[in-house]
């Protein structure tokens, strides 16, 4: 794989509801040692005051651009572009793009990516927005994309509050999808960066050719029907049926505040997405005795999980639960629809 010595990213980072987590993010994004790379915030049709805040940080840290304007001919989409003043900044270019509605994960991600591709970028890194970067992380994404033949390059993700095991370091498929997640906190020994079956979308870096490889196959960059999670493993799914290798670099960390714009591990929101989606990606990427093996383990573990929340009056994630296996079973996609717009 060719790599320019100095390829331009583009951080692509989205926002619901959650300013404070994405101004600590943009505070470490301006450390980056990175010398090529701009950021593009997908504010997701907030309903809180996160684009005034997001302005306010931008104007005292940048300078203050253009007002918001039309974007590519959405209506409800609109863009305004900040710039650093000196070549030299490590954050040389802010654009916050402002879409009138919740679009998801997915949705939100294909936005900004799109905006990145038609600026030319080599590669676009997306970014948790309650993910905090060191200065070397995205020069060291690079260098496993480039060094390792990885056009998608994942990160060694930590836990915010510092714990000692990763929360991430590598993952089989389909193994992690069954639950048996062997491997996901082992770092192996020695090694810059190692290869692996998938990788979570906490923070991965991808090549602009791989992203505009699953566009012309299947019409999107990530599945917007999933609308959150579970997109990383149905992308890196799209990866190995394409031969593509997936890789994580280990001096590319993050700290990462676990599912900061959902509610946490434990909310309802997180409960419907994984419940559901997962159905949604084995069907389409297991064999089919493989998948019927995964269903016939999955659901009842789902209903056995939903008692268990019965049983401790946790009524709103057993719901979610349950509406997660109905809303598969019934081909329902998209938005959950007691998901807050």
């Amino acid at each position: 794989m060719h790599v320019k010595s100095t390829p331009s990213v583009y951080i692509v980072i989205l926002n619901w509801n959650g300013w404070r987590h994405t101004v600590e993010c943009l505070e470490s994004l301006k450390r980056l040692e990175y010398p090529d790379c701009q950021v593009v915030v997908v504010d997701n049709g907030s309903r809180d005051d996160s684009v005034e805040r997001l302005s306010e940080w931008a104007g005292k840290h940048l300078l203050t651009g253009p007002g918001f304007s039309a974007w590519n001919g959405f209506k409800t989409v609109t863009v305004a572009s900040y710039e650093s003043g000196s070549d030299r900044a490590a954050l040389r270019r802010l654009h916050l793009i402002r879409a009138g509605e919740n679009l998801g994960f997915a949705a939100g991600c294909n936005l900004g990516a799109d905006f990145a591709l038609s600026r030319g970028t080599d590669y676009v890194w997306l970014l948790n927005n309650d993910a905090v970067v060191s200065p070397e992380t995205l020069s060291e994404l690079v260098s496993c994309s480039a060094r390792g033949s990885f056009p998608v390059a994942g990160s060694l993700v930590r836990d915010g509050a510092n714990a000692s095991e990763p929360e991430f370091a590598q993952g089989e498929l389909p193994h992690d999808l069954f639950g048996l997640c062997t491997k996901r906190s082992a770092v192996p020994g020695g090694k810059k960066f190692w290869r692996t079956d998938w990788v979570t979308f906490a923070s991965v870096l991808i090549s602009a050719e791989i992203i505009n490889r699953r566009i012309a196959a299947d019409g999107y960059f990530l599945d917007p029907r999933l609308f959150m999670y579970v997109e990383d493993i149905d992308f890196c799914f799209f990866c190995r049926s394409q031969g593509i290798s997936i890789g994580v670099s280990a001096n590319g960390q993050v700290r990462h505040k676990t599912s900061g714009s959902s509610g946490g591990k434990g909310s309802p929101l997180v409960y419907y997405y994984i419940t559901r989606n997962r159905l949604f990606v084995t069907r389409r990427w297991l064999a089919p005795p493989l998948y019927a093996l995964f269903v016939a383990y999955y659901v009842p573990s789902r209903l056995v999980l939903q008692l268990r929340h019965i049983a401790a009056g946790r009524f709103s994630e057993a719901r979610a639960v349950f509406d997660g296996i109905y809303d598969y079973f019934t081909d329902r996609q998209g938005q959950w629809d007691k998901h807050l717009r």
